[in-house]
């Protein structure tokens, strides 16, 4: 009977793996869904809220852009060189 039961376990194994990895990514999956919407809503809200409170988006905005420009300039070489890794012939 232990025989029998051995050998049921272990031609299970791989489907209860299967599974247990297919649970992992629904709830992956929510996580993503949940965090998506959280920041859909925040990019609706927080220029409504600068607007209501009398500041100009403007403000904000002109500095990021500034410094992802920058940032762009400074890394593009280093992005379109392919000598950072990986696989090369």
């Amino acid at each position: 009977m232990n025989e029998n039961l051995d050998i049921l376990i272990i031609s299970i194994d791989d489907e209860i793996e299967r599974k247990c990895y297919e649970l992992k990514q629904k709830h992956i999956q929510k996580i993503m869904k949940l965090i998506f919407l959280l920041t859909c809503g925040l990019l609706l809200v927080i220029p409504l809220v600068l607007v209501f409170a009398g500041i100009n988006i403007l403000v904000y905005l002109l500095p990021a852009a500034i410094i992802i420009g920058i940032a762009l300039l400074i890394l593009l070489p280093l992005v379109l060189d392919n000598k950072l890794g990986g696989i090369t012939e």
